[in-house]
């Protein structure tokens, strides 16, 4: 979850979404380092590799506040599936609509 630094104000803030699927079984690592020698350690947490299946992208919000509440949201959904198949987007549309509450819990 990332907060607009205007929140308050204008209601905005998104989740970034870097989610893969089978890592291992579509592209092992050829060591225990090989996945961090070419980039920082900032950059190889947070890097985006769209070359296995993942889904990665936004989920932006903007909220109508009545003071520090939520009384409204209207939520846009900037995803891409690279490589998953349907029923793998599906299964995950199922399991977020599970994990409502807890994520978009103020």
């Amino acid at each position: 979850w990332v907060e607009d630094a205007q929140r308050d104000a204008n209601g905005k803030g998104h989740y970034e979404f870097n989610l893969r699927w089978n890592e291992q079984a579509k592209k092992p690592a050829a060591g225990a380092d090989a996945a961090f020698q070419k980039v920082s350690d900032d950059d190889a947490f947070f890097s985006t590799d769209t070359s296995i299946p993942s889904l990665t992208g936004t989920v932006d919000y903007v909220d109508t506040l009545s003071g520090k509440t939520v009384t409204a949201s209207k939520v846009t959904y900037k995803l891409d599936a690279n490589q998953l198949s349907p029923q793998q987007v599906m299964n995950f549309a199922k399991l977020w609509l599970i994990c409502v509450g807890p994520t978009n819990d103020e």
